[in-house]
């Protein structure tokens, strides 16, 4: 799971959803204790598979999100509404970031050493 909970309200949310007692945590800005802390958060996570977190998570204003492998990122909801994923040569991979309106990214072609290769193997070579 990845989590981006820095603000107060966020990660005081965060840790009650993993049901630990924020008054029992160290401080959230002491460094020294954030080995502990840490231990602490993986010990929740690891008491349920990370598809039931993103379950839970998903209706809560916390900033947690699961860390996706690239074969289910083409699938997820917030990559499909941007586009982020495009299929280039049959192959899915990330789109150009940032993407803009007005002035879009133009489809990614083969850098010319590797089209003229390509057409070798692909037996059309001029």
């Amino acid at each position: 799971m990845a989590v981006g909970a820095f603000e107060a309200q966020f990660y005081s949310r965060f840790l009650t959803t993993l049901d630990i007692d924020q008054a029992a945590t160290p401080a959230q800005d002491d460094r020294d204790a954030w080995p502990a802390l840490r231990i602490m958060i993986a010990d929740r996570f690891l008491r349920k598979p990370r598809d039931q977190w993103a379950q839970i998570f998903a209706t809560v204003d916390c900033c947690v999100t699961p860390v996706l492998d690239f074969s289910e990122a083409p699938d997820d909801p917030q990559f499909r509404h941007r586009d982020s994923i495009i299929e280039f040569e049959g192959v899915a991979q990330p789109a150009a970031a940032p993407g803009f309106s007005r002035t879009p990214s133009p489809p990614p072609t083969l850098p010319v050493h590797e089209r003229s290769i390509h057409g070798v193997w692909a037996g059309d070579a001029d």
